[in-house]
Protein backbone atom coordinates (compact mmCIF):
# COMPACT_ATOMS: atom_id res chain seq x y z
CA UNK A 1 0.00 0.00 0.00
CA UNK A 2 1.37 3.35 -0.79
CA UNK A 3 0.79 5.69 1.86
CA UNK A 4 0.56 10.04 1.38
CA UNK A 5 2.71 11.86 3.37
CA UNK A 6 0.07 12.17 5.79
CA UNK A 7 -1.10 9.06 6.33
CA UNK A 8 2.10 7.67 6.66
CA UNK A 9 2.88 10.04 10.04
CA UNK A 10 -0.80 9.88 11.28
CA UNK A 11 0.12 5.58 11.07
CA UNK A 12 3.18 6.27 12.95
CA UNK A 13 1.19 8.77 15.75
CA UNK A 14 3.14 11.22 15.31
CA UNK A 15 0.33 13.82 14.59
CA UNK A 16 -0.28 14.68 18.31
CA UNK A 17 3.28 14.47 19.20
CA UNK A 18 4.43 16.86 16.43
CA UNK A 19 1.49 19.48 16.88
CA UNK A 20 2.01 19.73 20.65
CA UNK A 21 5.03 21.74 20.84
CA UNK A 22 6.06 24.37 18.19
CA UNK A 23 8.91 24.48 16.89
CA UNK A 24 8.66 20.72 16.72
CA UNK A 25 11.18 18.89 19.15
CA UNK A 26 13.40 16.77 16.28
CA UNK A 27 15.17 14.72 18.44
CA UNK A 28 11.70 14.12 20.72
CA UNK A 29 10.55 12.84 17.50
CA UNK A 30 13.44 10.53 16.81
CA UNK A 31 13.48 9.05 19.78
CA UNK A 32 9.74 8.15 19.83
CA UNK A 33 10.28 6.73 16.55
CA UNK A 34 13.37 4.48 18.03
CA UNK A 35 16.12 6.62 17.85
CA UNK A 36 18.69 5.32 21.20
CA UNK A 37 20.74 8.84 19.88
CA UNK A 38 21.05 12.24 18.26
CA UNK A 39 24.65 12.96 18.06
CA UNK A 40 26.49 16.14 16.57
CA UNK A 41 29.77 14.97 14.90
CA UNK A 42 32.37 15.98 12.24
CA UNK A 43 31.17 13.98 9.50
CA UNK A 44 31.22 14.45 5.69
CA UNK A 45 27.57 15.42 4.40
CA UNK A 46 24.81 16.55 6.03
CA UNK A 47 23.62 13.63 8.60
CA UNK A 48 23.78 9.75 8.61
CA UNK A 49 21.46 7.01 10.24
CA UNK A 50 23.27 4.35 11.96
CA UNK A 51 20.59 1.35 11.97
CA UNK A 52 20.89 -1.08 15.28
CA UNK A 53 18.51 -3.66 14.69
CA UNK A 54 14.87 -3.96 16.31
CA UNK A 55 14.23 -1.48 15.25
CA UNK A 56 16.62 0.91 16.90
CA UNK A 57 18.80 3.57 15.32
CA UNK A 58 20.99 6.48 15.88
CA UNK A 59 21.44 9.56 14.04
CA UNK A 60 24.65 10.98 13.31
CA UNK A 61 24.24 14.94 12.27
CA UNK A 62 27.31 17.59 11.20
CA UNK A 63 28.26 19.68 13.71
CA UNK A 64 29.34 22.49 11.49
CA UNK A 65 26.12 22.80 10.29
CA UNK A 66 23.85 26.02 11.24
CA UNK A 67 21.24 24.81 13.82
CA UNK A 68 17.97 24.80 11.07
CA UNK A 69 20.58 22.45 9.09
CA UNK A 70 20.98 20.00 11.74
CA UNK A 71 16.93 20.08 12.51
CA UNK A 72 16.10 19.47 8.87
CA UNK A 73 18.75 16.73 8.63
CA UNK A 74 17.88 14.80 11.73
CA UNK A 75 14.08 15.08 10.32
CA UNK A 76 15.43 13.59 7.16
CA UNK A 77 17.49 10.85 8.83
CA UNK A 78 14.23 9.80 10.38
CA UNK A 79 12.53 9.59 7.33
CA UNK A 80 15.01 7.08 6.13
CA UNK A 81 14.65 5.48 9.46
CA UNK A 82 10.71 4.71 9.07
CA UNK A 83 10.00 4.82 5.21
CA UNK A 84 10.00 1.86 2.81
CA UNK A 85 9.59 1.50 -0.88
CA UNK A 86 5.96 1.08 -0.80
CA UNK A 87 5.77 4.60 0.69
CA UNK A 88 7.92 6.18 -2.43
CA UNK A 89 5.06 7.71 -4.04
CA UNK A 90 6.80 10.08 -6.56
CA UNK A 91 8.55 7.60 -8.17
CA UNK A 92 8.95 7.14 -12.10
CA UNK A 93 10.51 4.74 -14.51
CA UNK A 94 12.66 8.03 -15.43
CA UNK A 95 14.19 8.41 -12.09
CA UNK A 96 16.69 6.12 -10.33
CA UNK A 97 14.83 4.63 -7.32
CA UNK A 98 17.59 6.99 -4.84
CA UNK A 99 16.71 9.95 -6.26
CA UNK A 100 12.87 9.56 -5.85
CA UNK A 101 13.76 8.49 -2.66
CA UNK A 102 15.91 11.20 -1.24
CA UNK A 103 13.54 13.73 -2.62
CA UNK A 104 10.24 11.69 -0.69
CA UNK A 105 12.57 12.11 2.65
CA UNK A 106 13.11 15.60 1.97
CA UNK A 107 9.49 16.03 1.73
CA UNK A 108 8.57 14.21 4.82
CA UNK A 109 11.26 15.70 6.82
CA UNK A 110 9.56 19.09 5.96
CA UNK A 111 6.38 18.03 7.22
CA UNK A 112 7.57 16.29 10.36
CA UNK A 113 9.65 19.87 11.28
CA UNK A 114 6.43 21.86 9.39
CA UNK A 115 3.51 19.22 10.49
CA UNK A 116 0.28 19.92 9.27
CA UNK A 117 -2.60 21.29 10.61
CA UNK A 118 0.24 23.28 12.92
CA UNK A 119 1.73 25.33 9.44
CA UNK A 120 -1.24 25.35 7.57
CA UNK A 121 -2.75 27.29 10.43
CA UNK A 122 0.26 29.91 10.79
CA UNK A 123 0.00 30.35 7.46
CA UNK A 124 -3.52 31.02 6.68
CA UNK A 125 -3.12 34.14 9.50
CA UNK A 126 -0.45 35.93 7.03
CA UNK A 127 -0.74 37.34 3.84
CA UNK A 128 0.94 35.81 1.41
CA UNK A 129 4.35 37.42 0.89
CA UNK A 130 8.19 36.83 1.56
CA UNK A 131 7.60 38.87 5.42
CA UNK A 132 5.58 36.01 6.29
CA UNK A 133 8.07 33.14 5.23
CA UNK A 134 10.61 35.30 7.14
CA UNK A 135 7.94 34.95 9.69
CA UNK A 136 7.15 30.97 9.78
CA UNK A 137 11.06 29.76 9.47
CA UNK A 138 11.35 31.55 12.76
CA UNK A 139 8.19 30.11 14.09
CA UNK A 140 9.21 26.68 13.20
CA UNK A 141 13.08 27.19 13.74
CA UNK A 142 13.75 26.21 9.97
CA UNK A 143 15.67 27.64 7.34
CA UNK A 144 14.03 29.83 4.96
CA UNK A 145 14.48 27.81 1.50
CA UNK A 146 12.72 25.17 4.00
CA UNK A 147 10.06 27.57 5.20
CA UNK A 148 8.84 28.76 1.44
CA UNK A 149 8.66 25.47 -0.07
CA UNK A 150 6.15 24.45 2.62
CA UNK A 151 4.43 27.46 2.42
CA UNK A 152 3.96 28.05 -1.52
CA UNK A 153 1.80 24.40 -0.53
CA UNK A 154 -0.43 25.99 1.16
CA UNK A 155 -1.42 28.69 -1.32
CA UNK A 156 -4.33 28.24 -3.48
CA UNK A 157 -3.19 31.03 -6.25
CA UNK A 158 -0.82 30.61 -8.47
CA UNK A 159 2.59 30.67 -7.54
CA UNK A 160 6.16 31.09 -8.74
CA UNK A 161 9.31 30.53 -5.75
CA UNK A 162 12.59 31.57 -7.64
CA UNK A 163 15.95 30.46 -6.09
CA UNK A 164 18.74 32.50 -7.51
CA UNK A 165 22.37 33.30 -7.15
CA UNK A 166 24.91 35.08 -9.41
CA UNK A 167 26.66 32.57 -11.42
CA UNK A 168 28.46 32.82 -14.33
CA UNK A 169 27.38 31.65 -18.12
CA UNK A 170 27.32 32.29 -21.70
CA UNK A 171 26.50 36.41 -21.12
CA UNK A 172 28.27 36.30 -17.87
CA UNK A 173 28.09 36.72 -14.69
CA UNK A 174 24.49 37.17 -13.95
CA UNK A 175 21.63 36.57 -11.12
CA UNK A 176 20.53 33.56 -12.40
CA UNK A 177 17.80 30.47 -11.13
CA UNK A 178 19.40 27.93 -8.86
CA UNK A 179 15.99 25.58 -8.50
CA UNK A 180 12.18 26.81 -8.78
CA UNK A 181 8.83 25.50 -7.68
CA UNK A 182 5.90 26.30 -9.14
CA UNK A 183 2.24 25.68 -8.41
CA UNK A 184 0.78 27.62 -11.24
CA UNK A 185 2.74 24.44 -13.52
CA UNK A 186 0.92 21.86 -11.53
CA UNK A 187 -2.42 23.27 -12.20
CA UNK A 188 -1.99 24.11 -16.26
CA UNK A 189 1.40 21.77 -17.37
CA UNK A 190 1.16 18.66 -14.61
CA UNK A 191 4.76 19.59 -14.38
CA UNK A 192 6.57 21.68 -11.82
CA UNK A 193 10.50 22.09 -13.39
CA UNK A 194 9.83 23.43 -16.24
CA UNK A 195 11.65 27.14 -15.80
CA UNK A 196 15.47 26.59 -17.00
CA UNK A 197 17.91 26.19 -14.23
CA UNK A 198 20.60 28.86 -14.86
CA UNK A 199 18.38 30.91 -17.08
CA UNK A 200 19.39 34.58 -16.22
CA UNK A 201 16.39 36.57 -14.45
CA UNK A 202 16.80 40.34 -16.18
CA UNK A 203 14.68 41.90 -13.06
CA UNK A 204 16.16 45.18 -11.49
CA UNK A 205 14.27 44.06 -8.16
CA UNK A 206 15.36 40.77 -8.15
CA UNK A 207 19.45 41.94 -8.23
CA UNK A 208 18.44 44.77 -5.57
CA UNK A 209 17.11 42.18 -3.22
CA UNK A 210 20.57 40.12 -3.78
CA UNK A 211 22.79 43.47 -2.97
CA UNK A 212 20.58 44.47 0.05
CA UNK A 213 18.48 43.07 2.81
CA UNK A 214 15.30 44.87 2.06
CA UNK A 215 12.24 43.30 0.50
CA UNK A 216 11.45 44.10 -3.31
CA UNK A 217 8.33 44.34 -4.82
CA UNK A 218 8.01 44.20 -8.84
CA UNK A 219 5.33 44.48 -11.06
CA UNK A 220 7.66 43.87 -14.27
CA UNK A 221 6.79 41.28 -16.83
CA UNK A 222 9.20 38.18 -16.11
CA UNK A 223 11.44 36.23 -18.68
CA UNK A 224 11.11 32.61 -17.67
CA UNK A 225 12.79 31.24 -21.15
CA UNK A 226 10.80 30.22 -23.31
CA UNK A 227 7.81 32.71 -22.58
CA UNK A 228 7.15 35.97 -20.59
CA UNK A 229 4.71 36.24 -17.78
CA UNK A 230 2.75 39.76 -16.19
CA UNK A 231 3.68 38.89 -12.32
CA UNK A 232 3.95 41.08 -9.20
CA UNK A 233 6.92 39.70 -7.51
CA UNK A 234 8.74 39.66 -3.88
CA UNK A 235 11.91 39.42 -2.98
CA UNK A 236 14.80 38.76 -0.37
CA UNK A 237 18.25 38.29 -0.17
CA UNK A 238 19.60 35.74 2.53
CA UNK A 239 23.04 34.85 3.19
CA UNK A 240 26.41 35.86 2.32
CA UNK A 241 29.40 35.85 0.43
CA UNK A 242 29.44 33.15 -1.88
CA UNK A 243 26.05 31.54 -0.31
CA UNK A 244 24.31 34.68 -0.80
CA UNK A 245 20.96 33.82 -2.92
CA UNK A 246 17.54 35.35 -3.44
CA UNK A 247 14.21 34.09 -2.79
CA UNK A 248 11.15 35.30 -5.11
CA UNK A 249 7.38 34.72 -4.43
CA UNK A 250 6.23 35.12 -8.41
CA UNK A 251 2.32 35.35 -8.65
CA UNK A 252 0.82 35.95 -12.16
CA UNK A 253 -1.22 38.52 -13.01
CA UNK A 254 -1.79 37.74 -16.55
CA UNK A 255 -2.77 33.76 -16.54
CA UNK A 256 -1.54 34.15 -20.57
CA UNK A 257 1.87 33.91 -21.93
CA UNK A 258 4.00 35.59 -24.64
CA UNK A 259 6.88 33.43 -26.22
CA UNK A 260 10.21 34.75 -26.27
CA UNK A 261 13.62 32.97 -27.85
CA UNK A 262 16.50 31.63 -25.49
CA UNK A 263 18.63 34.09 -23.84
Amino acid sequence: MVHTIQEKIDSLGLSRVLNSNIPVDIEKVAKFLGADAVVRADIEGAGMLLPRGDGRFAILVNSRDSRARQRFSCAHEIAHAVLDSHDIANRSSLEQPKRSIERYCEKFASHLLMPAPAFDAYAQQRMASMNSIVDLADVFDVSIQAAALRYVETLSEPCILICSQFQLGRTGNRLRIKWSYETLARAEHNSKHFIPKGKSLKNQAMEVAYWTNSLQKSNDALDLGYRSIDAYSESMGFGSSNNRFVLSLVFPTNRGSTMVSES
